[in-house]
């Protein structure tokens, strides 16, 4: 949803970015778990928005689409064990962040996706599987 800001000087900031110079005339609500994993999830991951710039807000869901690559990668054809799955996608994080040019603020958000989205239950191979990369 897009969110239009009436007076830029009282305006929050884009949480990735902080202020912008120009000033953005729009900001975004981004859902930190995106809707299209929400599913049968109950939590209230679902209220977890941040406010985001535009740019900001579609690189989030790039980054979350190559973490999945990176994290479908690492596990291979077997759901890992639970303790595992966090360290996994720290190992995307870590593979991501290795290539450079990344904004570091973006892929932590993406992460969080990830991290946020398995610890209320979801199952990430399951979207792998599915391929529901991004979360749109």
């Amino acid at each position: 949803m897009t969110v239009s800001l009436l007076n830029t000087m009282t305006a929050p900031p884009c949480m990735l970015h902080g202020r912008h110079a120009p000033v953005p005339v729009l900001l975004e609500q981004h859902h930190i778990v995106p809707e299209g994993w929400w599913g049968e999830l109950v939590s209230e991951s679902r209220n977890d928005i941040a406010i985001v710039c535009p740019t900001g807000h579609r690189s989030v869901h790039y980054y979350i689409e190559r973490l999945m690559r990176g994290y479908a990668e690492l596990v291979g054809e077997g759901e890992p064990p639970r303790v595992l799955r966090g360290e996994l996608i720290g190992k995307a994080v870590k593979s991501l962040l290795r290539e450079g040019k990344c904004n570091r603020n973006e892929v932590r958000m993406a992460r969080e996706a990830l991290l946020r989205f398995t610890a209320a239950g979801g199952s990430l191979k399951m979207l792998c599987d599915n391929d529901e990369w991004g979360g749109d």
